[in-house]
């Protein structure tokens, strides 16, 4: 039976990526075996394994770097929640330098009208996608590939009406609020 020892602390002093020859040779051994799998990849295969492999790469060296930086950041005091807190404490200096709250997290209107600009959204990525890939294929496409193609359309074109109707939404209340807040401290000077 195996215990299991708590993580090292590294010290800021060491170098960020700290690695053995068994590491090194593995994956010297790994990128050769996929750069062999591109050259012998057809088509486009082998742009999609590069891109698999990027974003697995990028994925382990962020948690690498995000691991070594909870490592050796200085540890935080933290509050017992069995102990009282006595009203009596002075503010946080932070809680007395924060601006006042904005309405925008308590507006619900994007979720309601997000959801009908979604929906058109959805409706003409599936018309204008699939009529644009009947124009751009023809007769190389077959129903089911024209039907794919026409949802694929459709999802990205929801997405990106969503995406655009809650950045409008937004950024309209934050300039409303920021007028409103300007007018009255122009009031009050």
């Amino acid at each position: 039976m195996s215990t299991i020892e708590p993580q090292q602390v590294h010290s800021a002093s060491e170098p960020l990526l700290r690695f053995g020859l068994r590491q090194l040779l593995t994956m010297v051994a790994l990128l050769s075996a996929l750069c062999a799998l591109l050259v012998k990849a057809p088509g486009y295969w082998p742009g999609v394994i590069a891109m698999g492999a990027l974003l697995v790469g990028a994925h382990i060296f962020g948690n690498v770097v995000g691991t070594r930086l909870r490592n050796t950041s200085p540890k935080r005091e933290t509050h017992d929640p069995t102990q009282a807190i006595s009203a009596s404490q002075p503010k946080a200096r932070w809680q007395e330098s924060m601006p006042e709250t904005t309405p925008l997290a308590l507006h619900a209107a994007v979720v309601r009208w997000g959801r009908v600009v979604s929906g058109v959204g959805v409706l003409a990525g599936v018309l204008l996608g699939g009529w644009a890939l009947s124009m751009a294929l023809g007769s190389e496409v077959t129903w089911p590939g024209l039907g794919l193609g026409a949802v694929s359309c459709g999802v990205l074109g929801g997405w990106i009406a969503f995406m655009a109707y809650s950045f409008g939404s937004i950024s309209r209340h934050a300039w409303m609020h920021a007028k409103q807040t300007d007018h009255t401290s122009q009031r009050k000077l």
